[in-house]
């Protein structure tokens, strides 16, 4: 059997003039890469990430990656909306907000990896340590609407290819 080596997030020091592996529970993409790791997931909702640190993350695992080989070419990033942008808002509306997130944090990202990301719909509001843990699960529709304007702009993000991007 073979396993893949993942890790839940990635954490970013860059030019910050401090080790880069003397980190207590916040661990680099050379760190998950030394170690074997092929993938990380962004943007879990409990970790409270904005649009901008997410593109920070996916960038810097990006400019770390060139020359490495299978330098974490498995990349799932969760993208949802704050509870304001959720909040007595339409589906359509939710949907136009996630996907604005969605296209601020890959602008300017290679197309190639682009085509690699798996995408999940995750909303910031609706997870325990998000300050809202009193909320039900997003429903079926909105998930179904959102799901779609995300293929559809990824379509126009990257073409045909960008339909193929798992959400």
């Amino acid at each position: 059997e073979k396993f893949l080596l993942s890790a839940q997030n990635v954490d970013i020091y860059k030019e910050d003039g401090l080790d880069p592996f003397a980190r207590t529970g916040a661990v680099s993409a050379e760190q998950l890469h030394r170690a074997g790791a092929v993938g990380v997931v962004l943007g879990h909702s409990e970790v409270g990430d904005t649009p901008g640190i997410l593109r920070k993350k996916l960038f810097s695992i990006v400019e770390q990656s060139t020359g490495k080989e299978g330098f974490l070419n498995n990349i799932t990033l969760l993208v949802g909306e704050t509870w304001e942008e959720f909040d007595k808002h339409s589906p359509e509306e939710v949907a136009h907000s996630v996907t604005g997130h969605l296209l601020s944090i890959t602008d300017g990202l290679p197309q190639i990896f682009v085509e690699k990301l798996v995408v999940g719909y995750e909303p910031k509001w609706g997870s325990r340590g998000s300050g809202r843990d009193d909320m039900p699960p997003p429903a079926p529709e909105l998930i179904s609407v959102v799901a779609a304007k995300m293929k559809e702009v990824l379509s126009q993000k990257v073409g045909d290819r960008g339909s193929r991007v798992p959400i």
